[in-house]
């Protein structure tokens, strides 16, 4: 098999977490902790069919050594919200997730019928929705006034309001905050050197002072200690 025929085959049978999670709550009408739930009783037999990354823009893929649906679950399991996980795992644009072949065997195993119509429709409803996003942008970028009329422009203050909420943070003060992070958990006695355990950790303690924060979201930002020091310490 060529690798476009590679390519061609991960794009059109590829089921995103986030997709596969949702048609299986269409389609079961249970509630997220009880499919989250599920699927840690079935992780098992889900971790042995391949994980793959794939970025849909880019139209590539990797496989994923180390599957990690059962943290995005059990993140699912304490905070009952699917929208509060994410399947990008390093914030890459890299959704994790499976193909529909090795989906609909994994299923077979469990008695529980593969959401093929709810995945299909989902899909479908995010390509629409990409589609519409996509042309509300050039339509945007390409609008101009007519003759004669002038566009108000934001005032100062307005814009001062936008750029606190929209200004995204900066690489130097990210580092930063990310070193004070570090400082932090080592006066904690935390080992950063196992972002997953050490995630657990902070969670639970967050947990204790009313806080609740996604496992999995705290390790992701764990994992870019290491370089953040690095980049502070050239």
């Amino acid at each position: 098999m060529s690798i476009k025929d590679q390519i061609e085959t991960v794009s059109r049978e590829f089921v995103g977490g986030d997709i596969l999670l949702c048609a299986v709550l269409t389609q079961e009408d249970v509630s997220p902790y009880q499919v989250a739930s599920w699927f840690m009783r079935w992780i098992k037999h889900l971790d042995s069919i391949p994980m793959i990354a794939y970025n849909a823009e880019r139209q590539d893929f990797y496989p994923i050594e180390h599957p990690w649906a059962g943290d995005v679950f059990t993140d699912i399991i304490h905070e009952f919200d699917p929208e509060g996980v994410s399947w990008d795992e390093n914030n890459d644009g890299y959704i994790g997730g499976w193909l529909s072949s090795d989906l609909e065997r994994f299923f077979a195993s469990t008695g529980v019928s593969y959401p093929g119509a709810a995945i299909a429709n989902l899909e479908r409803v995010s390509r629409s929705r990409a589609d519409a996003e996509g042309r509300s942008s050039s339509a945007e970028q390409g609008r101009k006034p007519p003759p004669g009329v002038e566009i108000e422009q934001p005032s100062s203050e307005t814009k001062k309001d936008a750029a606190a909420v929209d200004t995204p943070i900066g690489t130097r003060e990210r580092n930063t905050l990310l070193s004070i992070i570090a400082t932090l958990a080592k006066e904690a006695g935390i080992a950063l050197d196992q972002p997953s355990k050490a995630a657990e950790s902070i969670a639970n303690a967050a947990q204790l002072q009313g806080l609740t924060i996604a496992r999995r979201t705290i390790e992701e930002k764990l994992k870019l200690i290491p370089d953040a020091i690095a980049a502070r310490g050239k």
